[in-house]
């Protein structure tokens, strides 16, 4: 299962038109933690507000949520 897990990670990372660069602010994102926001905008975890992706706030309870959810559902 776990193979299976590191699979669609990478291939949704192959796959993906660079969901950082979707944000309009983009600029705030570190370029060391770009590849980590592509995953976790592709896996639904987190998605910011829809317009900006937040990266200096706070997470929220539904994105706290979500991480929890995804790790105990591996």
């Amino acid at each position: 299962m776990k193979r299976f897990v590191a699979l669609a990670a990478a291939l949704c990372i192959i796959l993906s038109v660079s969901a950082a660069g979707a944000y309009s602010d983009k600029d705030k994102i570190s370029p060391s933690a770009a590849e980590a926001v592509e995953l976790m905008y592709d896996l639904d975890i987190m998605r910011g507000d829809g317009i900006n992706f937040r990266p200096n706030a706070n997470i929220t309870r539904e994105e706290m949520f979500r991480v929890v959810y995804s790790l105990t559902s591996v």
